[in-house]
């Protein structure tokens, strides 16, 4: 609480910060920011995929000239 205002930022703001330092260091538990992140970016590509997949089964459907 004490060194917030001299770091110039809330103290909540400052006290996520070192949670997310202790978690990503392996002194705290929980998901890592690289493994949320790549979780993140594996899920948007998941869904990319199966978009491609439905258009791929409707033109699959489509009568070919």
């Amino acid at each position: 609480m004490a060194i917030a205002p001299k770091s110039g930022c809330a103290a909540l703001t400052l006290h996520e910060w070192v949670k997310k330092h202790e978690v990503d260091t392996g002194l705290r538990d929980g998901v890592a920011t690289e493994v949320r992140e790549r979780i993140k970016a594996l899920g948007r590509e998941v869904k990319e995929l199966r978009q491609a997949n439905e258009i791929l089964m409707l033109a699959r459907k489509l009568p070919i000239e």
